[in-house]
């Protein structure tokens, strides 16, 4: 008698644990899915975060702190660092949308599947159709973040380069192209991320604009650095690259002159002593040599190290005007 009663009540129970289950699991769905998405977005703009979104966040910072170096307001670098991970958040935003634009094409996807597999529509982690409605997200809020930080001017110039560049053929049309602009998108990175360090209650001055400029001419010609890793991808496609217009030599000769100038000379422009100057100099030469070894090796994995190297390059110049403001 008492089994049966017993096989009831536990018939009764189990509707009630199977509800206690997924109670207890849904949580953990939920987390699952946005650490998903939030993986998905990262490895959109992974390539990004080495060569757009560090080096301008260092510069951004770095500008901001030397104050008067670039004639900017003299604040207490606990008030600009506060303003670092809005600098940084901002930047990111900028980069997405670019990627989204620039990954979203089928000629991307199928040149990805051969560089870059990893990203997510090659990878099929989400679908073109979903980019396209993630891509109308992120324009409307960067649209409304760029006027709450007063660089709506900047957004509008960086959104026409983005178009011109992915869907009007400016990427493709030659290495020359590619790079001006690569390069106007540059100074809409410098300049966004300057004003949001030193804040919209200040003005970036004539120094820090002629100081943007220095670093954009520096980025503009050397950043075919990282058509040496994309080559295959870049002929399958049958995209123009510096390495099309110009050979295989010139174009490796094309990065490591203007590298080595660019370390000598930034510093002597801004008075900044060796100390100082020192990192770039250094990171300048490993940049000259990996070029031309993988020139002699003819190894993808050289020239993407290289690349690597050349981003690392890229963030050294950025603190000068803090090194001259500290005296090094």
């Amino acid at each position: 008698m008492v089994y049966p009663i017993f096989k009831r009540a536990l018939a009764t129970l189990t509707p009630l644990r199977s509800s206690v289950k997924n109670w207890l699991i849904a949580p953990f769905s939920v987390i699952r899915a946005i650490l998903y998405h939030f993986h998905t977005l990262i490895l959109f703009t992974y390539d990004q975060i080495f060569d757009i979104i560090a080096p301008f966040t260092v510069f951004a910072i770095s500008a901001a702190l030397s104050g008067p170096t670039l004639n900017l307001p003299s604040r207490h670098p606990s008030n600009t660092l506060s303003n670092l991970p809005l600098a940084v958040f901002w930047l990111w935003l900028m980069v997405l949308q670019f990627c989204l634009h620039n990954q979203r094409h089928p000629h991307s996807i199928q040149e990805d599947a051969i560089n870059k597999p990893w990203r997510p529509l090659p990878a099929k982690r989400i679908s073109a159709k979903q980019t396209i409605r993630l891509l109308e997200a992120v324009d409307i809020i960067n649209a409304i973040l760029s006027y709450y930080l007063g660089v709506e001017v900047h957004m509008v110039v960086y959104t026409v380069l983005v178009l011109a560049y992915n869907d009007f053929g400016g990427s493709d049309f030659s290495g020359f192209s590619r790079n001006l602009l690569n390069a106007g998108g540059f100074a809409c990175f410098a300049s966004c991320a300057l004003q949001v360090a030193i804040g919209s209650e200040s003005k970036v001055s004539a120094e820090a604009w002629q100081w943007t400029a220095a670093i954009v001419l520096a980025l503009f010609t050397t950043t075919h650095a990282q058509e040496f890793r994309d080559e295959k991808g870049d002929s399958e496609r049958g995209r123009s690259t510096m390495i099309t217009t110009l050979g295989q030599v010139p174009a490796r000769w094309s990065l490591i002159i203007p590298v080595l100038a660019w370390s000598v000379g930034l510093p002597m422009w801004m008075g900044v002593g060796w100390k100082g100057s020192l990192a770039p100099k250094i990171l300048a030469v490993v940049v000259s040599w990996m070029t031309l070894k993988g020139l002699k090796e003819k190894d993808e994995r050289v020239d993407r190290r290289m690349y690597r190297i050349w981003a690392l390059w890229a963030v050294s110049l950025c603190p000068l005007p803090l090194m001259k403001a500290l005296g090094t």
